[in-house]
């Protein structure tokens, strides 16, 4: 059972039957009566996120999430569909729960799966993904209306903006975190 002063930023807890992360956590004390955990927690199923304020009494359960590697195979409409590398085992989930993470996943790549009473909820991706550039317009020289950026298309069909003198069939390193490039592979 965690207490309020084990609410702690990134500490995943059960909260009304779903799971849940603490994203931001302050504690309060009011004069004569106890304490209370003023709290921005984020739910692990559906992403809502929510302020909350907790009374010093209240007790949670740590919310029971396991992670595994797992393998990306394709989207189709609004699911996305990865397999266990283990027992071969295939897992759905909705492609607007992760829409920030998938633009950077190529098939057969493998991740880590994050899930929650064997339900696939989330994916992790490593902080930085090198990726090739499939489309790219030429960078004009002097070219400053756009802060000397392009639009480019890399292999998962995602559109990124990069400096102007990344080409077709470079390999670029993005930031998974904020979708950002940041740098050219040798």
């Amino acid at each position: 059972m965690l207490s309020i002063a084990q609410l702690k930023v990134g500490t995943k807890f059960e909260y009304k039957d779903e799971p849940w992360i603490v994203l931001e956590s302050n504690h309060l004390k009011l004069g004569r009566g106890g304490g209370i955990q003023q709290l921005k927690i984020k739910n692990l199923l559906n992403g809502k996120i929510v302020n909350q304020n907790i009374k010093g009494n209240e007790k949670f359960e740590e919310a029971d999430i396991q992670t595994k590697n797992i393998q990306f195979l394709y989207s189709s409409n609004d699911e996305s569909f990865f397999m266990d590398n283990s027992d071969f085992e295939q897992f759905a989930i909705q492609t607007d729960l992760i829409e920030n993470k998938i633009k950077f996943i190529k098939p057969e790549q493998n991740i880590t799966g994050v899930f929650y009473e064997g339900k696939l909820i989330s994916i992790n991706l490593p902080d930085k993904v090198t990726l090739k550039v499939i489309s790219a317009e030429p960078g004009l020289k002097g070219d400053r209306q756009s802060a000397g950026t392009k639009p480019v298309t890399i292999e998962t069909g995602t559109v990124i903006q990069v400096p102007l003198f990344i080409k077709k069939d470079d390999l670029i390193v993005i930031n998974t975190q904020n979708g950002a490039y940041s740098e050219r592979k040798k």
